[in-house]
């Protein structure tokens, strides 16, 4: 019996090297200046200056539209009227009186010209020719003092629209410009800087990216309600999804399921906190699975940040429909048992720790009722040391090796 058992730590202990934990070391630059994406495949990053572009054209489908504005750049975008035939009378001066629109923190396909008050946000559905056309008159107002106004002509396979550029007195030329679906492929928008007018190159091709670093504005609490605040944090691309906290939690295609609250700011000595717990990233494309976990934030003055990721042995084929993977926490004596599936755990899930001599020390039974779910094992009076889970629920059995420090 104890040869059988020591040959499993071995054949667990081969295979473990297979997977491996990284160390990735990005910089967004001072004042976070700059938009990282990475992909976790082999870890590449593109480094790219945000003040660069202004507004962004959703490029995916012929079926579907979203304009997005710059908002990390500090641009703001105002609805400043519904009437389309109100564009030669735009005065700066009512400002006061139009209406804020942002960017959706959680879909990239809605953006601030998407929150309009249109039945599209910028625009209302032809059945005559099956176009969108422009019905919102829009003003960008730059931190920098510029101002732009915009209004979409009309979506049909590509997006053609107008703007004049102030320039302290009165309005300038109209310019108009078409910017087909395809003009950038295999990336999610195409991107334009209305006071270079050119159409830039921002994103890389989808299929190397996975995590873009950057700046963002979403809704915080205040005073019983909410404010629109520009955090700093994570959005992921919309070919992954991502699951997190404890036990039961599907994965989610939400763009800000990683986001900015896995770090704490310290008023007294102007420091951050890091959350240690993990994130899980799953691949849409061959459904790999990776462990995420952030590690330091340096702040604004080097936009530093560290994090530490790896291919978690949680992927499934056709043949293999249920995983269950072990993972340390950053926390002493504690580890993660995740379990992910084709389908849901109905049955409950037992988990047996043994000690590298063959001893039980610790068990303990949970329900999971999700295809995912993450549940935290604490050892508090186990010695640091090699250790072996054996994971059970139904039919399922699996046993890991886990190192405690």
């Amino acid at each position: 019996m104890k040869k059988n058992f020591t040959f499993l730590v071995a054949a667990l202990a081969v295979a473990s090297v297979a997977y491996g934990q990284k160390t990735a070391d990005i910089s967004m630059g001072p004042q976070y200046a700059n938009d990282v994406f990475f992909g976790l495949e082999d870890g590449a990053t593109k480094v790219v200056d945000r003040a660069v572009w202004d507004i962004a054209f959703y490029r995916k489908s012929a079926y579907a539209m979203g304009i997005r504005i710059n908002d990390a750049k500090g641009i703001e975008v105002f609805e400043a009227s519904d009437d389309i035939e109100d564009w030669n009378s735009i005065a700066i001066a009512d400002l006061d009186n139009w209406t804020d629109l942002y960017n959706s923190a959680t879909e990239w396909g809605v953006g601030a010209f998407d929150n309009g008050s249109a039945t599209y946000g910028w625009g209302e559905y032809q059945m005559s020719n099956h176009k969108v056309v422009g019905s919102i008159v829009f003003v960008l107002k730059y931190q920098s003092g510029e101002y732009i106004k915009f209004k979409m002509k009309e979506y049909f396979g590509g997006y053609t629209f107008t703007y004049s550029k102030w320039d302290g007195s009165s309005w300038g030329a109209d310019v108009t410009k078409t910017i087909a679906n395809n003009a950038s492929e295999n990336r999610i928008f195409n991107y334009y800087n209305f006071l270079t007018e050119a159409v830039i190159d921002v994103e890389p091709a989808q299929a190397v990216w996975d995590l873009k670093f950057t700046k963002y504005i979403t809704p915080l609490p205040y005073q019983g309600g909410t404010m629109m605040y520009t955090v700093t944090g994570v959005l992921q691309s919309d070919l992954v999804k991502v699951a997190k906290e404890e036990q039961t939690n599907p994965f989610s295609a939400d763009i800000n399921s990683i986001g900015y609250d896995w770090k704490t700011f310290n008023m007294s000595n102007n420091t951050y906190t890091i959350n240690n717990k993990p994130f899980f990233v799953k691949k849409s494309s061959d459904e790999k699975v990776y462990k995420l976990t952030m590690k330091e934030f340096a702040g604004s003055a080097t936009g530093n940040i560290k994090f530490e990721y790896e291919e978690a042995k949680l992927s499934l084929s056709d043949l293999n429909t249920r995983a269950a993977g072990v993972y340390t926490t950053g926390q002493p004596q504690t580890f993660q048992v995740v379990l992910n599936g084709k389908t849901a755990w109905t049955e409950p899930v037992e988990v047996k720790v043994y000690s590298i001599a063959g001893q039980l020390i610790h068990q303990e039974n949970y329900n999971s009722s999700a295809n995912f779910s993450t549940k935290t094992i604490q050892l508090t009076q186990a010695p640091k040391g090699v250790y072996i889970v054996k994971i059970t629920s139904g039919n399922f059995s699996e046993s890991k090796k886990i190192i405690l420090k």
